[in-house]
């Protein structure tokens, strides 16, 4: 009897650390602060800390665990609300673009959409200052030539963003390293000025936090 009570302690004990843990690991979604800092950037988007938006979508609901089938859906809901112009449908696309207003592919499409669709439900001039102002939040932090000044970065594609529009080059390879805590992408480019191979750093804590790893 006294064999049975003792491991069910045990069992009890170790039941009640890994909810405990789970607790400790999994924070409650920012996705009030989240979105009231976007309505604030929606408004100017020169006049918002991006670096701590960009850092809140990564704590919210709203950031993709598929980025393919978000930006596929983002792009179909566009379509859509430009030429049905039904009320539900242009409700339902700026909802989404307040939710990924801090992922810079956002901008990509909406200023995409706007082009192709001549539509007034969207601003491209406001989207290219939002892009923008994403960029220089990524490149203020840092000058990623070295892992102690790596780039920080919220989403994988923002790699993409600084390679192609900030230095102008052209990814060829990409390596991630480091333990928990200290992950480092290492990326490797097509240097325009040089035309060789040249090295940059991104600091990528935030999404292997954010993907449990």
């Amino acid at each position: 009897m006294k064999k049975f009570v003792y491991f069910a302690m045990i069992f009890s004990l170790l039941l009640s650390g890994a909810a405990l843990a789970q607790g400790v690991a999994k924070e409650p979604p920012k996705d009030d602060e989240y979105l009231a800092m976007v309505k604030q950037a929606m408004r100017d988007p020169t006049e918002v800390d991006w670096v701590k938006l960009r850092k809140l979508y990564a704590q919210s609901s709203f950031y993709p665990e598929s980025a393919v089938m978000l930006w596929q859906a983002y792009y179909t809901a566009g379509k859509t609300a430009a030429f049905s112009k039904m009320p539900d449908a242009q409700e339902k696309f700026k909802d989404m673009q307040k939710q990924q207003y801090a992922n810079y592919t956002s901008h990509v499409y909406s200023i995409r959409l706007a082009k192709e669709t001549s539509s007034d439900i969207f601003d491209a001039a406001q989207e290219q200052q939002a892009l923008e102002a994403i960029a220089d939040s990524i490149v203020g932090g840092g000058d990623g030539k070295t892992p102690a000044t790596a780039f920080e970065i919220v989403t994988p594609d923002e790699e993409k963003l600084v390679v192609e529009t900030y230095l102008g080059g052209t990814i060829q390879s990409q390596a991630r390293s480091g333990a928990p805590g200290s992950s480092l992408d290492t990326v490797t480019y097509l240097d325009p000025a040089t035309k060789k191979s040249a090295k940059v750093y991104f600091n990528t804590n935030i999404i292997t936090k954010r993907a449990g790893k």
